[in-house]
């Protein structure tokens, strides 16, 4: 029964212990994926234009024939179309569970969160083809800061790897503590026969 004891006490240890790795992980996740929401609330706007602009150069022509007039009010349509999709995607990278799932890289161009931010393309697009101007088609993630930036070709951040492994290793010990005590429920019945 001892020898019961002893290894329960030892798996509660380790779980106290992994249970503040955790803790300690998933707070500097959060830290990086605030920076990187906030990043991206900041430079998404400048980035849509930055693509409208180099359609712009691909096929100058529709965009030649526009008056002052109308390239003030297109920039004037696309502030108003961009400015709530703009608080509806940080709002939605704020929510989003997708930044702790084990397999969604960062940046990854096929995540929900590029899919999230992407999702941007149809308002600027519906103002651009009132003025016959080409789409808007964002490809990469280039746009952000440079330490984020950085991001991109390590995929899974230190504190994303961090997280994801005191993660596993919390749910084993769970597990793992929870099968000693069923056995040993089991062990004390025996002893009574």
């Amino acid at each position: 029964m001892d020898s019961e004891n002893v290894i329960l006490n030892k798996i509660k240890q380790q779980l106290e212990l992994v249970r503040g790795q955790f803790n300690t992980a998933q707070l500097d996740l959060n830290a990086l994926v605030a920076s990187l929401i906030e990043s991206i609330g900041v430079n998404l706007r400048s980035y849509v234009y930055e693509n409208i602009r180099r359609e712009i150069r691909k096929s100058p022509d529709a965009a030649e024939a526009l008056t002052d007039e109308q390239f003030e009010s297109l920039r004037i349509e696309l502030n108003e179309a961009l400015e709530p999709e703009m608080e509806r995607i940080v709002r939605e990278l704020r929510e989003s569970s997708a930044w702790l799932e084990e397999e969604t890289a960062f940046l990854d161009l096929n995540s929900k969160v590029w899919k999230t931010v992407k999702s941007v393309e149809p308002a600027a697009n519906e103002v651009l083809k009132r003025y016959k101007l080409s789409p808007v088609n964002m490809k990469n993630w280039a746009w952000l800061s440079p330490e984020i930036d950085a991001l991109i070709t390590m995929r899974f951040p230190a504190a994303k790897k961090d997280f994801v492994d005191r993660r596993k290793q919390l749910k084993y010990l769970e597990n793992r503590y929870i099968e000693e005590t069923r056995i040993g429920n089991v062990l004390n019945r025996l002893e009574s026969l």
